[in-house]
């Protein structure tokens, strides 16, 4: 019913071809020789009207996942009418360089703040499109709101 990702792979397509790179031991080899299965793969491939409403949260830079392969997905369900959110969070790396995934969301609500701005924001079921006023900073509250809003 409603994506919420941090920081996704979303076209190993686009991403720098490592012959020993974690996306080419989950296609079962390089990216270069299985170009197909990499295709199928991504989430950008199978993005139609009818995909669920998606918030994309991701750092910038991020050495790990680069920022782009959010953009890329946002530009899909942009391009397919989708409702969708994207975040980028300024000077924070893959993981919001937190110590873990479990401390990942701890480090968007500490003080300071990390410096964030909505990119976009496509609310197509509503019938609006641009960066909508009001929306809570990136975090807990920007995810209850978007869940609230987009789960029905």
């Amino acid at each position: 019913q409603a994506v919420v990702a941090w920081y996704p792979a979303t076209d190993f397509l686009a991403l720098p071809r490592n012959r020993d790179s974690l996306e080419s031991i989950l296609l079962g080899g390089p990216i270069s020789d299985n170009h197909e299965r990499a295709r199928l793969a991504r989430p950008t491939t199978h993005v139609s009207p009818d995909s669920p409403p998606t918030l994309l949260i991701h750092g910038q830079p991020d050495e790990v996942v680069p920022i782009e392969q959010s953009r890329l997905f946002f530009d899909a369900l942009r391009e397919a009418r989708v409702d969708a959110t994207l975040y980028e969070l300024q000077d924070l790396g893959h993981g919001f360089d937190a110590d873990s995934e479990r401390t990942a969301m701890d480090r968007l609500t500490s003080d300071p703040r990390p410096a964030q701005s909505v990119i976009a924001a496509n609310h197509y079921r509503q019938g609006a499109a641009g960066t909508p006023d009001g929306l809570p900073p990136a975090g807990p509250d920007a995810i209850r709101a978007f869940l609230e809003r987009t789960l029905q």
